[in-house]
């Protein structure tokens, strides 16, 4: 079907043999640690059972993949983000439908504004990422895709939970697999005043430890969908449109909470992309025009949070891309892509205000060989043009940025691939780490690029007897890298960015599976680390990287039953999850140290004659206290619940 020519709803070449996808239609079952965009690649894909749960943030689908370190500031909507081996989140592209995410202000990409009732795959290619990712990575990326529509139908669902979390959405779409479009829409709100045992900022001193509850971290959001598709013989055009507004409290530190400052949110990005056949020998062109747009307001009438009463914080972003795949022969594949993109930041608080704007051209070139049935060898060249000002006047190319990979994955045996990678990265200061923020985030632009280099190489075995199979990948890696992008408190009391100097970072990852028929399916992720700042004039004795975890261990068990109509139920399962992340260092001097995070989920979901679903979820069964991202406290025992309606 001309239909499934592209797996990335906004561009990106498909491969051949993957299985159409329905709208909550099961696809084929398939290894996790397959690789759909490249064929070299470390990769993990999470699908719509991994996804479609009651209070599941995407930082907890996320935390539970090999080699993703997510680091959170509170509840479901407070700040989330996501790394690869050991890379920041900055240096980590996170794309969703082909759109990168990551915004001009810090260069992250907030997980909690990411929408995992609508996505039918995350895929993670950890090492560098492909092509298509207009950024090769640190760490890899992280791709999120929507689900299509394909035929009529309609969907509500409600549900509630813990914190006084409530949430109502609905979708329906019309169409076949040549036309269709889909419209969805969601309402959620939370309270999110969860209790945690406030410390009082001394942390060696229990006896004044007191257990209370966390205030103005309430949110409300509004987030709504247009997913749209044409094909024909030939030719293939996709569309996507999201709108995103929330309000919230801004909690600020819980040594010393925020209790009138309250901060407002709004996103809107889309896109049209489509691929047209031009000729034989495996030619077509893809286009795709995409958006970004964000605003982000701070009332703080008490300076509360230590900065300027006001921010108001805006980003733009446009891209336009076009890339030409052609088979000049049989086992070989090319593609040349170019692509403009456009950003701006505007940043205004209390009476000053800055204006900043970034142009960049891309270029790059791709060969995938194929050496029989039994090896694949790719090679990946590309080369990026920035040109920033800030106010006024313009640099042409200020910053010429290459960047390259090749890899090869060779199938052994017919259960058993040896794959391998080598590459090199660029990132350029993002318009906030140049420009600042705010008062208490001020920029510096004498930031130099960071660059790196980086190797992996790993195994990946599947097998199969009778209604047994499983699956077992692991891999190692070693990353170099120069200029770092760090930040340190100033004498004036704000946060500015500076160049580190140099770091290095070892791991190991692996991902491991099995299943007996449709009964029974057991999982096991984990991740060792062992990053070091190897900087020639590192003043502190510790050389291991903050915010970063030695060991990330998670283990599941799932067991489900099929096909007992007779009592009503099609279908009715329970997972276990466990999650251990050891202690971190939340300093370069290793002084303050965030401790090990252990948690158990527990799952429940059923379906009713196809027409009726209800899921359950607890988090946190153990009633953990545990802390992330400078001390913010996360959530001890939740429970959520849903019921969706199917027509």
């Amino acid at each position: 079907m001309a239909v499934v020519v592209c797996a990335v709803m906004l561009g990106g070449a498909a491969r051949a043999d993957e299985p159409p996808v329905d709208v909550w239609i099961d696809a084929d079952v398939r290894s996790p640690t397959e690789p759909l965009r490249d064929p070299t690649a470390a990769s993990f894909v999470l699908d719509e059972r991994d996804l479609d749960r009651p209070g599941r943030s995407t930082s907890d689908a996320l935390a539970r993949v090999p080699g993703v370190e997510v680091t959170r500031a509170g509840g479901g909507a407070d700040l989330a983000t996501a790394s690869l081996r050991g890379a920041t989140s900055a240096q980590t592209p996170i794309h969703l439908a082909g759109i990168r995410l990551n915004d001009d202000l810090t260069g992250t990409a907030d997980l909690s504004t990411l929408p995992l009732w609508l996505v039918r795959r995350i895929e993670i290619d950890r090492g560098n990422a492909p092509a298509s990712a207009d950024r090769l990575g640190l760490g890899g990326a992280i791709f999120f895709e929507p689900i299509r529509p394909r035929r009529p139908l309609a969907r509500a669902s409600f549900g509630m939970g813990s914190f006084d979390h409530r949430e109502l959405r609905a979708a329906a779409a019309v169409g076949d697999e040549h036309a269709s479009a889909l419209v969805a829409v969601r309402h959620e709100s939370a309270r999110d005043d969860y209790e945690f045992i406030d410390d009082r900022g001394t942390r060696f001193n229990p006896s004044d430890d007191v257990l209370t509850r966390r205030v103005n971290a309430d949110h409300r959001q509004v987030d709504a969908w247009v997913i749209g598709q044409w094909s024909a013989p030939g030719t293939s055009i996709r569309a996507l449109a999201n709108a995103l507004s929330r309000e919230q409290g801004a909690p600020g530190l819980q040594v010393v909470p925020a209790t009138q400052a309250r901060a407002s949110l709004q996103r809107g990005l889309g896109g049209v992309a489509g691929e047209h056949a031009c000729g034989g020998r495996g030619c077509a062109v893809e286009w795709a025009v995409d958006g970004l747009v964000t605003r982000y307001h701070l009332d703080d009438p008490l300076r509360e949070l230590g900065g300027a009463s006001s921010i108001d914080n805006s980003g733009e972003r446009s891209r336009q891309r076009v890339r030409v795949r052609a088979q000049p022969r049989t086992g070989v594949a090319l593609s040349v892509g170019t692509a403009q993109e456009v950003q701006h930041l505007s940043v205004l608080q209390d009476l000053s205000s800055v204006s900043a704007r970034r142009h960049v051209l891309h270029g790059d070139v791709e060969g995938l060989f194929s050496v029989g049935s039994r090896a694949d060898l790719l090679a990946i060249a590309a080369l990026d043009c920035h040109s920033t000002s800030a106010n006024a006047g313009t640099e042409p190319c200020g910053i010429l940025a290459p960047s390259a990979r090749v890899g090869m994955r060779v199938r052994w045996l017919d259960w058993l691939d040896v794959f391998g990678n080598a590459g090199r990265y660029v990132r350029e200061p993002t318009l906030g780490e140049l420009y600042g923020i705010s008062s208490a985030l001020r920029g510096n632009a004498d930031l130099r690029p960071e660059t790196g280099q980086g190797v992996d190489f790993g195994v990946s075995a599947r097998g199969r007897r009778g209604q047994a199979e499983g699956y077992l990948q692991v891999d190692g890696f070693a990353r170099w890298s120069d200029d770092l992008i760090a930040f340190r408190r100033s004498s004036f009391g704000a946060v500015r960015p500076y160049n580190v100097g140099s770091a290095r970072v070892l791991g190991v990852e692996a991902a491991a599976g099995a299943s007996l028929g449709h009964w029974l399916r057991g999982a096991l992720a984990l991740t060792w680390l062992d990053p070091r700042d190897t900087s020639a004039g590192r003043q502190a004795i510790n050389d291991f990287l903050p915010f970063r975890s030695r060991w990330v261990v998670s283990p599941s068990l799932e067991a489900r039953a099929k096909g007992m109509r007779r009592i009503g139920l099609e279908d009715v399962g329970a997972t276990l999850r466990w999650l251990y992340r050891s202690a971190r260092a939340a300093d370069p001097a290793g002084l303050v140290v965030l401790a090990e995070l252990s948690q158990f989920d527990l799952e429940f979901d059923a379906t009713f004659m196809r027409h009726a679903a209800l899921r359950a979820r607890v988090s946190n069964l153990l009633d953990t206290r545990t802390y992330d991202l400078l001390g913010y406290p996360l959530p001890g025992r939740a429970a959520y619940a849903n019921v969706e309606l199917r027509w």
